[in-house]
């Protein structure tokens, strides 16, 4: 197990995250939203604090699952 730490992962149905998204997706400001941009971009920053706060860890990624695919957060704190 994973002894006391917490561990979850989350899946969305996506698209392929590119490595420059990859390198954007925790900065403030960045969303892959269209609409209404001002109030998007600051939750993943906000999560990548605190878990570098809590020395733990965030790996985003993609999974294909039924041909469809995911974008995959899996955090360890």
């Amino acid at each position: 197990g994973h002894g006391d730490k917490l561990y979850m992962k989350i899946k969305n149905p996506g698209s392929i995250v590119t490595p420059e998204q990859r390198e954007n997706f925790f900065k403030f400001g960045y969303t892959t939203k269209s609409q209404d941009k001002k109030s998007h971009g600051m939750g993943l920053a906000r999560l990548r604090d605190i878990i570098n706060a809590n020395h733990g860890m965030i790996i985003l990624s993609n999974e294909t699952e039924n041909e469809i695919i995911y974008v995959v957060f899996e955090l360890e704190v």
